[in-house]
């Protein structure tokens, strides 16, 4: 009897190894280690532009003869401040207007993220005349505002602030005023909405859509990679289902323990929505910046969700424009979402780019990106031009 239990759980043990390297946590997280990214990886930058480390904990974060350090911008209704990376193009004159490109990243990631994945080919287009100077504003979006977070917060406490006003910080106000202002300390930045791209990946492609709906007489374009643009998104009550239109039913109750990573283990490894939502949406259960009352979890997403914003606020999104890509084999299936929100952005007035949206294969990372870059910059030349 002892043998044959021995056996069984040897199979089991094989099968979820097995599975688990044949689809791995795509997260640039550690479990089992909670330093943040770039607490033991020392990134540099060596491009010919100018990078302006605004640290809010004194790490320099990045070094190389181009990187200068200096005083994080203050996040005036959290009174604290925030990190924030500025990339200044080669020849860079503080005199001149530029167009002005922010990026935000994704959950439990960090700014420098974009240092090495999206500037060198920025770099690139500038110096060959594919697309003009610009300048690229690249703020943190974890709790702790400077990227690290405390080591010793349980990992369910540990994330980003998905870009929104909440009991956490009031992100949202600080985005739309405190960080232009700063940013235009030292370069001028364009206030013409065509001259305003707002981009960004995973977690960041919600805040990019979610500020290109919310506010599309300000950003007028954005650049969506892997977002999520249904927090509410479920079929038959789960996340992870395929879409299909008479099934598919907005989340309207909450459930901590809801799975949302198709990885394996992704309950043990707590990969739910306490991990990935709880941390800012159910942030009014205490006293807080922002919100007076406590309400559920799935409410909060939904007065910030693009999918209601489109379906409940119907935003003019005439001149609007939208550059999206996001894996068919998305590990949030979050190219899903896409099934949902597309149709209502076009009928809006906006115009999706390209015409396939969906990569191929691809999954919930950069790698999946890399080939679309291409395309993103010339869809950025368009706008900028």
């Amino acid at each position: 009897m002892n043998r044959k239990l021995i056996f069984f759980t040897l199979i089991i043990l094989l099968l979820i190894i097995l599975t688990g390297i044949l689809l791995p946590v795509p997260l640039p997280v550690s479990i089992s280690n909670k330093q943040a990214f770039h607490d033991s990886v020392q990134m540099s930058y060596s491009g010919e532009g100018t990078l302006f480390v605004c640290s809010a904990n004194g790490d320099t974060l990045l070094s190389g003869e181009n990187v200068i350090i200096m005083n994080a911008p203050l996040e005036t209704a959290a009174d604290r401040e925030r990190t924030v990376l500025i990339y200044t193009p080669p020849d860079f004159d503080r005199k001149e207007v530029y167009p002005v490109l922010y990026l935000l990243h994704g959950f439990a990631a960090h700014p420098t993220f974009w240092i090495e994945n999206l500037i060198p080919s920025i770099e690139r287009a500038v110096s060959n005349g594919e697309l003009p100077p610009l300048i690229a504003v690249i703020p943190d979006g974890s709790l702790s505002g400077n990227g690290t977070d405390d080591p010793d917060t349980s990992i369910d406490e540990r994330g980003g602030c998905w870009y929104i006003n909440s009991n956490r910080t009031r992100y949202e106000d600080f985005l739309l005023e405190d960080l232009p202002a700063f940013v235009r300390t030292i370069a001028i930045i364009s206030d013409d909405p065509d001259n305003i791209v707002i981009a960004g990946s995973s977690m960041g492609g919600f805040g990019a859509a979610y500020y290109a709906l919310r506010y599309p007489e300000r950003f007028r374009n954005a650049g969506l990679f892997y977002p999520a643009l249904d927090l509410r998104y479920a079929v038959r009550g789960n996340r992870l289902k395929a879409y299909e239109a008479d099934k598919y039913k907005p989340i309207t109750r909450d459930n901590p323990f809801r799975i949302v990573n198709k990885a394996a283990g992704s309950g043990i490894l707590g990969l739910t929505d306490k991990w990935c939502f709880y941390p800012v949406f159910n942030s009014d259960s205490a006293a807080g910046v922002f919100w007076t009352e406590d309400l559920p979890v799935w409410q909060r997403q939904k007065d910030v969700n693009p999918a209601d914003i489109l379906l409940i606020d119907n935003p003019d999104l005439t001149g609007s424009r939208f550059f999206i890509q996001t894996g068919s084999s998305d590990d949030f299936n979050f190219d899903d979402h896409q099934k949902v929100v597309l149709p209502m952005i076009r009928q809006a007035g906006g115009t999706v780019e390209p015409q396939d949206t969906i990569i191929p294969d691809g999954r919930h990372n950069w790698t999946s990106i890399e080939p679309s870059v291409p395309d993103f910059i010339d869809w950025l030349a368009d706008t900028f031009e």
